[in-house]
């Protein structure tokens, strides 16, 4: 499994993390436990497996200044909102599951009811990941501007289009209804990997792994992250004083 594992995610036959591997062995163990509780089994063969070695990669942190050189970089782009909220800690399946009708301007509040996942490189609609993942969260004052000029932009795209604006919505399996907020031109729901792919091209420095990160500590500076999955684990506040 180490060696030559992989199945999907990536290069077929290549090896897996030693995470993945003791995650599949603790799964594995308390599978056969259960069987030789029932009876089964006359004992679990996985608790003489050694677990394989893993070392936990440290997490790197954008300096303020690198924060204002990728915000600076990006104001104009059309993910500017999707990575200010990814740099406030929202997971990427969080940001792209928003909707209009999540969004209260003037409330200045966004709901969390929804994650739009990436699986097998099929996308779909779930619930949040967590059992508080459902969720209110503020906006500040550089958020809710963004969105506003985002708002508009997107009405002005609609004016542009006519009747092919968000025409292929309904050839989406997932799609259950809404107007999303990160869409492309044509008011289609952005792809996840691209999205993911922008931030690595337009990032002042390479961002972290796509691999789903880890929840991030509140610090005085915002996280240095690829959209991926994320809580919001800091207060706006903290990122608007960069």
């Amino acid at each position: 499994m180490i060696t030559e594992g992989r199945r999907r995610g990536g290069k077929p036959g290549t090896g897996l993390s030693g995470r993945t591997g003791r995650l599949t062995l603790g799964r594995l163990s308390a599978a056969l436990e259960m069987a030789v509780l029932e009876g089964k089994f006359v004992r679990n063969v996985a608790r003489l497996v050694k677990p394989p070695e893993h070392t936990p990669r440290e997490r790197d942190t954008w300096s303020k200044a690198e924060v204002r050189k990728f915000l600076a970089k990006a104001a104009r782009h059309r993910l500017h909102v999707a990575w200010l909220l990814s740099l406030y800690g929202l997971r990427r399946s969080e940001v792209l599951g928003l909707r209009w009708s999540d969004i209260d301007l003037k409330a200045k509040t966004l709901s969390i009811n929804q994650a739009r996942v990436l699986v097998e490189y099929k996308v779909r609609i779930e619930e949040p990941k967590s059992r508080n993942g459902k969720r209110t969260l503020p906006l500040d004052d550089a958020l809710v501007a963004a969105l506003i000029i985002l708002r508009k932009l997107q009405i002005q795209e609609s004016d542009a289009a006519g009747t092919a604006y968000q025409a292929g919505l309904a050839v989406l399996d997932w799609y259950s209804g809404g107007e999303y907020v990160i869409t492309d031109e044509l008011g289609m729901p952005v792809h996840p990997e691209w999205y993911s792919d922008e931030f690595g091209r337009r990032g002042t420095t390479t961002p972290h792994s796509p691999s789903e990160p880890t929840s991030t500590r509140a610090t005085t500076t915002c996280s240095k992250v690829a959209p991926r999955s994320r809580r919001f684990t800091r207060s706006p506040s903290n990122c608007e004083k960069l």
